[in-house]
């Protein structure tokens, strides 16, 4: 058996490297919470583009909306044909590939308007361009077309 000063040495030895181990730990601990702390703001900053880049396409795709009122019909059916009818009167070359969905706002009123949603702002600005004529037209005088906003 040693001596007490041996052993109190060696007790003294081991925790010198327990000190040291934990001041690598400490640094550790700082070196990762800096990179956790830099991951948190590139994914707050991920998502603050992925929701800016969200909202500016479902801008874009509002845009190329149409708000169609006066449609009579009842049917999903006989309100895509009377509105390709419609649309056939203001740009005769139109067909039902320009057309991307199209929807009754309320459902439960029998007058409420339809929105069409198209492929093509250049398709849609042509047909605003050309909406005046559907007033000369005695079939379709009480439709009305406008922008969704």
């Amino acid at each position: 058996m040693g001596t007490v000063e041996e052993k109190l040495g060696k007790i003294l030895e081991k925790l010198e490297m327990l000190d040291t181990l934990e001041r690598k730990m400490d640094t550790i601990n700082v070196s990762f919470g800096k990179e956790i702390k830099d991951i948190k703001s590139e994914i707050d900053a991920i998502k603050q583009k992925y929701l800016t880049t969200e909202r500016s396409n479902s801008e874009k795709e509002r845009k190329r909306n149409l708000l169609v009122f006066g449609v009579q019909g009842k049917t999903v059916f006989t309100i895509n044909k009377e509105i390709m009818d419609i649309l056939k009167c203001l740009v005769p070359e139109i067909d039902g590939n320009y057309i991307n969905d199209l929807w009754k706002t309320n459902k439960k009123k029998e007058k409420s308007p339809v929105v069409v949603k198209l492929n093509s702002m250049v398709i849609r600005n042509l047909i605003l361009r050309r909406k005046r004529a559907l007033q000369e037209d005695d079939f379709y005088k009480y439709c009305r077309l406008t922008v969704v906003l």
